[in-house]
């Protein structure tokens, strides 16, 4: 409905009231009256008006004339206002009416959504239902054929299983079925082994999903990387068993290549055991009875005699094992050689092969031209400072040099292992002027160890210092150098020489040496300079064997490479050498060889490295036979060749197996090693050919074993620590955790017992701690040491040590512990240790010089492909190797200051916790003993023990310095008596000495003070006096 059209007098009211919008909502209209009569009074003349009210009232005035415009107004704006409000209603209601459109829209728009998401919301479950069906369908119809697959395989395992990949192939390849097939493969063994090796059907082979992986898997060249305590050998002989026994592949059509014959032992031992049970007590008897017929011979070969009685064992039984032999017997049993195969082995104390190069050296020494070279080449290998050489002649960046500084050899001229240039240079100095030293001789100062370099003894409590400040210039080490200086410089029967590297820097070595030589005669040291010839002489023996082991070390990496003496004189000519040493040890090195090589063919003779050629060279030439007792064998005829230690392959090996798989190609290789446990590059071994498995071998696979189970999960994780970023990391099976046990050597403080016994020693009292708490826990130890010799000063004074020989220490150790206890207690090298096991394994030298420990002849075999790198890469495997020993507990004793550079101890905080000296105790000695310590009273002053100083001397006291300097006598606690003590000299009335301010402290072993006394004149009063614990600990005492 349209609206009427207003009039001219409508719309003129309009516009005058337009601007009146307040008017309106006034109460009573008063506000639009007053102003409408206002209007009506003045016409507009004068009031405060818009220009649109003005104008209206103008044109309705003009229109309507003034009578008329006075008498209407208020009629028009009445109507006006009328019309207003009924517009104002109409647009408010027009707009309600949209907003309820627009509000309806949306809730229409919503109710759409909603039905449409329903709607989806019911397609896709409908969606998902179909999916559901369709994916049970596919499940179901997929399970029945996994069924009708597991019953084919388990067939085919059954009847063939060798051909049961090709049938799963060909059959089911296109199916996506692998790894059911791999697991349905792993139970089918797991439930095979329960029964085939244990007599109960019920029990079970342990063996888990990695192992069974490994023994099923037969078809291609596989490489097994094993991890140290993963099961290796378990894995290895039961895979052959397994082919022999269930797949009926015959002994003979299998060969396992071991690397020592205690190995091959090992495996043939296992074999026989799991194919006739019966076979165990049978071979035993023999062994025993073997034994027993040998007991009075000197050195019987136990590996000879079980590998002879387990021959008379299958015999007897009439049972065929697979060809199981180190790679020199089987070239043995290749070439047949009739000459002696000449070898070193020390687990049978066979060292012919050395034996021979020092038959050739000795003659070569009596040459005197040639001896004289020899001499002349030892004397400068011994004083050269090959860290020096290095750095000059290698491109080194200054992190590297560091490193490599840190690393490098610093061996003194007779033969001893020092941590800098500096005191290599002390260590000669003294050694070429007849200067008896002791190194790194323990003092107590302050509440802490301290360890100078040098030590020269005047008596058992005078003498000199040497101490080289090799870090002057750095704050923190410059305060430690002051307090040292003043530490000795209260001490009057004591004087110090303070070497610095600028002495060394300013004048040379020689200048160096001088500087040394002056202190020492201010401080009146006794010296007698050595001619040439008396150090020859002095190191002449060491020397000689040391060289000798050298020449042998380089004809033997020179065998192992395949090289003739003229392949070694062409590479010679392109070498560069370090320096004129190492050029001349390549010569005489080279003559050697030739002199070698004609021994062995003038002898008819031969040995291993040649043995494996000539081996090599045979089958090449079309040679498929061996013999050996107690079968021969055919290499044509062979389907499955095992290399256990295949990290440790070397040129030799590869040469032999590579003319093996000419003749005989469908030969499938089961390579089993750990590249982490490769340590043998200086006999040979290139772990090039493990690391490059894949591509030297075609249809190859690699496999895992990294599950240990030999050792706590916080050992296998600290072993995964040393070679973290070099491959595959260990799992722990055992959820065990004891954490890993640091023992800081710097800490310990020797109680007064443990001085008084072991006089500046530290290592011997901690290592007897440490073992005292581990044979209480009913532990079995061994202490791997780096090398043959304990890195740390020994005293000598409880034992003959004449030596630190790893032997002799072992003695001296067990001395203080009962015999059952003692034999608990063993030592080796970490490079022996490899492939045993112990409880509890203590490394004693987990420090910068021992890991890495580069020999400093390694620059000898740098012309046969060693360098820094490679050393170092492989003192780091070694590392992880005596880690990995242990079962239950490790203890790492190591230096705060020294810490080997491949251990991270703030990265992996939570497996370790540092051992806290004070919380152990020492072994109980068989022998009770009483410690008397006579020193200056703490409670009075007075003279105090210097006027006594040579009396106590003469009465057998040695000073103990430290906060409380004493003297220190042991007795027999048995014998001992308190009027016995006040009868000796010292403690006898003088009339030329006045005692005062002396006190007197009595300690039973281990640490147990029972009295005290404070000594004025000739009185002695007690403020301790316990003796009954003197007692109760003689009571104790076995």
């Amino acid at each position: 409905m349209s609206e009427t059209p207003l009039t001219v007098l409508e719309q003129l009211a309009g516009q005058l009231i337009e601007n009146w919008p307040g008017a309106w909502f006034a109460p009573m209209n008063y506000s639009a009256i007053s102003h409408v009569d206002q209007i009506k009074k003045t016409l507009g003349a004068g009031m405060d008006l818009y220009g649109g009210e003005q104008s209206a009232i103008s044109s309705l005035i003009e229109l309507l004339g003034r009578e008329q415009f006075v008498a209407q107004l208020g009629d028009l704006v009445a109507m006006a206002r009328i019309r207003s409000n009924a517009t104002y209603v109409a647009r408010q209601a027009k707009a309600a009416e949209e907003a309820a459109e627009i509000e309806r829209q949306r809730l229409a728009e919503i109710e759409r959504i909603r039905q449409a998401e329903i709607a989806e919301q019911k397609k896709r479950e409908e969606l998902a239902a179909l999916a559901r069906a369709k994916k049970e369908a596919l499940e179901q119809e997929r399970n029945k054929l996994i069924e009708v697959m597991s019953r084919d395989v388990i067939g085919w395992f059954q009847v063939d299983y060798l051909s049961a990949d090709s049938h799963f192939q060909s059959k089911y390849g296109t199916l996506n079925l692998e790894a059911e097939y791999k697991q349905i493969r792993r139970e089918f063994l797991r439930g095979w082994f329960g029964v085939n090796v244990l007599p109960a059907p019920t029990n079970q082979v342990l063996l888990a999903d990695e192992q069974l992986d490994a023994i099923g898997e037969m078809h291609g060249n596989i490489q097994l990387i094993a991890r140290a305590g993963s099961g290796k050998t378990s894995t290895v002989v039961y895979r052959a068993f397994f082919l022999v026994k269930h797949c009926r592949v015959k002994p003979s059509e299998i060969m396992m290549l071991a690397f020592n014959r205690l190995a091959s032992i090992q495996i043939r031992r296992r074999l026989l055991y799991l194919l006739v049970p019966s076979a165990e007590n049978i071979l035993k008897t023999k062994v025993s009875e073997k034994l027993s017929a040998q007991r009075k011979q000197k050195d019987v070969d136990r590996v000879a005699v079980e590998s002879e009685a387990i021959d008379e064992t299958t015999t007897e039984l009439n049972v065929e094992l697979p060809f199981v032999l180190t790679f020199h017997a089987l070239a043995r049993a290749v070439v047949q050689p009739t000459g002696a195969i000449l070898h070193d082995d020390e687990s049978n104390n066979d060292r012919t092969l050395s034996a021979l190069v020092q038959e050739l050296v000795n003659w070569v020494l009596k040459d005197p031209a040639k001896g004289l070279d020899i001499k002349s080449l030892l004397l400068a290998h011994f004083k050269n400072d090959w860290e020096r050489v290095v750095h000059e002649h290698y491109n080194l960046s200054k992190e590297e040099i560091l490193e490599w500084r840190r690393s490098l050899p610093k061996q003194s001229i007779d033969g001893r292992y020092f941590k800098s240039t500096g005191e290599k240079l002390i260590a000669d100095f003294l050694f070429e002027n007849s200067v008896e030293y002791l190194y790194e001789r323990n003092f107590w100062w302050g509440g802490q160890n301290y360890k100078p370099d040098f030590t020269i003894l005047n008596s058992s409590n005078s003498g000199t210092v040497i101490e080289y400040f090799g870090l002057s210039g750095n704050p923190s080490y410059d305060r430690q150098k002051e307090e040292k200086q003043k530490f000795w410089s209260e001490k009057p029967e004591w004087s110090l020489v303070s070497l610095y590297p600028h002495d060394l820097a300013r004048g040379g070595v020689d200048g160096f040496k001088e500087t040394l030589c002056s202190h020492l005669k201010r401080h009146g040291v006794a010296m007698r300079q050595l001619t040439e010839e008396e150090i020859w002489q002095k190191i002449k023996e060491d020397g000689i064997l040391r060289y000798t082991k050298a020449i042998t070390q380089f004809i033997l990496r020179c065998r192992q490479l395949g090289w003739d003496v003229k392949e070694l004189g062409t590479r010679a000519e392109k070498h560069d050498s370090l320096n004129e040493i190492e050029s001349n040890f390549i010569k005489q090195a080279s003559y050697f060889f030739g002199l070698y090589t004609n021994k062995l063919e003038e002898q008819g003779d031969t040995d291993f490295s040649k043995l494996l050629a000539d081996a090599a060279l045979a089958i090449s030439s079309g040679k498929h036979t061996f013999n050996r007792v107690p079968g021969n064998g055919d290499f044509r005829v062979l389907k499955y060749v095992f290399i256990d230690e295949f990290q440790d392959f070397s040129y030799a090996f590869d040469s032999l197996l590579r003319a093996i798989l000419i003749v005989n190609p469908s030969i499938q290789l089961f390579c089993v090693g750990d590249d982490w446990q490769a340590i043998n590059g200086f006999a040979g071994a290139d772990l090039e050919y493990f690391e490059s498995f894949e591509n030297s071998f075609p249809k190859s696979k690699i496999l895992n074993l990294s599950t240990n189970y030999r050792s706590d999960k916080y050992v296998v994780e600290f072993g995964n620590q040393i070679m973290n970023g070099h491959g595959v990391p260990s799992q722990a099976s055992h959820s065990r955790q004891t954490r890993i046990s640091i023992a800081y050597l710097d800490k310990i403080k020797p109680t007064p017992h443990e001085q008084e016994v072991h006089n500046g020693d530290l290592i011997t009292p901690a290592l007897l701690r440490l073992l005292q708490e581990e044979l209480e826990q009913n532990r079995d130890i061994v202490i791997l040491s780096r090398t043959n010799t304990i890195p740390y000063y020994v005293s000598q004074n409880s034992s003959d040590v004449s030596s630190r020989k790893l032997d002799g220490y072992l003695t001296h150790i067990r001395s203080f512990f009962d015999e059952d206890l003692a034999r608990r207690i063993t030592v080796s090298t970490s490079h022996r240790y490899k492939g045993r096991e112990k409880m509890t394994v203590i490394l004693l030298d987990a420090i910068q010089r021992r890991y890495p420990f580069i020999h400093p002849d390694w620059v000898f075999s740098r012309i046969l492909g060693s360098d820094l790198s490679s050393v170092v890469n492989e003192e780091r495997r070694l590392l992880y190797v005596a880690s990995t020993r242990a079962i239950v507990k490790l203890i790492v004793l190591t230096d705060q200051k020294e810490i080997t550079p491949f251990l991270d101890l703030q990265t992996n905080k939570e497996l370790i916790q540092e051992i806290k000296w004070e919380n152990l105790e020492g072994p109980t000695s068989v022998t009770k003993q009483v410690l008397v310590l006579v020193g200056n009273s703490t409670q009075s002053r007075g003279d105090g023990t210097f006027p006594l100083k040579d009396l106590l001397a003469s009465s057998g006291y040695k000073w103990s310095p430290g906060e409380w300097g004493h003297w220190t006598k042991a007795y027999v606690a048995s014998n001992f008596s308190i009027g016995e003590l006040r009868d000796e000299l010292w403690a006898k009335k003088d009339e030329g000495i006045t005692k005062s301010g002396i006190e007197v402290r009595l300690i039973v072993s281990p640490n147990v003070e029972f009295a005290r006394y404070s000594i004025e004149g000739e009185l002695w009063t007690p403020t301790i006096n316990k003796f009954d614990l003197l007692q109760a600990a003689l009571e104790e005492q076995p």
